[in-house]
């Protein structure tokens, strides 16, 4: 029973990735890896940075760099530009 709970919240869980993020999780695992084989720490401390944004899904503030909606969404606000008169 906990397998069962486990597998349906890691496949929702992983259901939101986007390519960023998986390629994020996959430079962590890589310098890892380097790490490990070198024992360079600046390849844990930058592998440790790539990995909890991967995981927690932190990245630019503000979705700057968040990926474009998809077509099927509809508009959530709508922005009115402001220009100053002189």
């Amino acid at each position: 029973m906990v397998k069962n709970k486990f597998a349906a919240w890691a496949k929702t869980y992983i259901a939101g990735w986007n390519f960023t993020r998986l390629l994020r999780l996959l430079l962590a695992m890589a310098l890892f890896g380097a790490f490990f084989s070198t024992k360079e720490q600046l390849y844990a401390v930058t592998g440790s940075f790539l990995g909890m944004q991967a995981l927690l899904n932190l990245s630019c503030p503000g979705g700057s760099c968040a990926p474009a909606a998809k077509p099927t969404q509809k508009q959530v606000m709508k922005f009115k530009k402001l220009e100053l008169k002189k």
